[in-house]
Formats: C-alpha cells, sequence, structure tokens
C-alpha cells in the first residue's frame, strides 16, 4: 500500500545538494513513498487525502497507542494530542497497549533520507472512502531517529508531534494552499528552520469542517 514520507527536510542540507529534493516527489522503497508538499490539493487546501497520503481518520475518535517511542518525544506527542488535536473536534486518547488502534507510533533510524518522520498506511490497516476523504484506520506515525539532534529541545519536539499528528486527521503542509494565511505560524509549514507547535484557526477549520 501507499506511503507518505512526510519530508520536513532539513533547509540547510537539502539547499546544499538540490538533488535530495526529489525525495519530495517520490522515492521507490518497495512500494510507492511519495512526498506531498508539492503536490497541489484539488481543492486547494491544506486538508485531505490523495493518493499515497496523507489519509483521514475515520471519524473524531482518535486512539494512539506507541511502540518503542522514546519518552521525550512521546511525551511531547501527548503534550500534542492533549493540547492541539483535542482543540478541535477530534477527541484524541492515549490507547497503552491496545490492538485495535487510529495511529501506531515508534521510533526508527530510517536514515538519512530528508525525512524527519513518516505516516504510513500499512496493508495491516482498514481503509474506506475515496480521495479527497479516503480513511485509514490503523496508521503507522515513526519519527526518524537519524535527525534526533535536530529535534532536541521541547519546543522541536511539540513542533514534530503537532506535524505529523496533523498528517493523521488529513491536514497537509500550509505550502499547498497558496491563499493560506501567515502559513509560518503553523506546525504544519514544512520547514525545519522554523518549528512552532500550535495549529493555526485556519488548520483547526478545516478539521471542524470536515469532521463536524
Amino acid at each position: 500500500m501507499s506511503h507518505l514520507m512526510d519530508a520536513r527536510e532539513v533547509s540547510t542540507r537539502s539547499s546544499r545538494h538540490p538533488q535530495l529534493k526529489a525525495i519530495r516527489f517520490s522515492l521507490a522503497v518497495a512500494t510507492l513513498v511519495a512526498a506531498f508538499v508539492s503536490v497541489s490539493s484539488p481543492a486547494q487546501a491544506n486538508w485531505g487525502s490523495f493518493s499515497g497520503g496523507p489519509w483521514i481518520a475515520n471519524n473524531i475518535f482518535h486512539d494512539v497507542t506507541f511502540s518503542n517511542v522514546e519518552e521525550p518525544q512521546k511525551t511531547a506527542t501527548l503534550w500534542a494530542m492533549d493540547n492541539e488535536l483535542s482543540s478541535t473536534v477530534i477527541k484524541p486518547n492515549f490507547c497503552s497497549g491496545c490492538a485495535n488502534f487510529d495511529v501506531k507510533v515508534f521510533d526508527s533510524n530510517l536514515g538519512d533520507n530528508g525525512a524527519v518522520a513518516m505516516v504510513q498506511c500499512p496493508s495491516s490497516a482498514t481503509t474506506g472512502g475515496s480521495h479527497p476523504q479516503q480513511w485509514c484506520y490503523g496508521q503507522h506515525l515513526t519519527y526518524n531517529l537519524f535527525y534526533g539532534s535536530k529535534y532536541a529541545t521541547w519546543d522541536q519536539r511539540r513542533s514534530r508531534a503537532c506535524h505529523e499528528l496533523g498528517h493523521t486527521v488529513g491536514l497537509r503542509h500550509t505550502d499547498v494552499e497558496s491563499n493560506y494565511p501567515d502559513p509560518n505560524s503553523s506546525c504544519m509549514v514544512p520547514r525545519s528552520d522554523i518549528q512552532p507547535f500550535t495549529y493555526t484557526p485556519h488548520d483547526k477549520g478545516h478539521i471542524n469542517d470536515k469532521y463536524s
């Protein structure tokens, strides 16, 4: 099944090596890995599913469980659930060791691939609907330990968690929406040199409108 590579890549590294920007379009890693940061939304909004990801949640109840996640990033993820996702109509819930989940979070060293994390809809997941409202129940969110030094502070870890959880409910990057107000204030901005850790009212409006 298709995977979404979240290429919120290290900006200084990419600028020195322009060829690495190709990661943002596609990677063949057993299955197609698509970086959606440069793909236009059908509605020109930073929300909605399309081929390769992201996917949306199947309802407002969002059970999240953890597998081998380092404590600092786990704490930041719980913070983002409790303070950001919960400020929308989404109802996030930490589900310890549960077999049925909306999202399972992992840590793994994915290497120097330009992506600080990835969100996947694995073959074990259940899917339904059609784009731009195709949902995936059983998503995998993986933090790339290779770039751990880029996310060493509390605010940086919160920013990454806010960003990745946003993808699990259908938020895209701010740069796919041409009229996005103040895109650099959202944790969905696809940059590593600025790291806000909250959703904007614009982001929340997309979530609340689509799940209400």
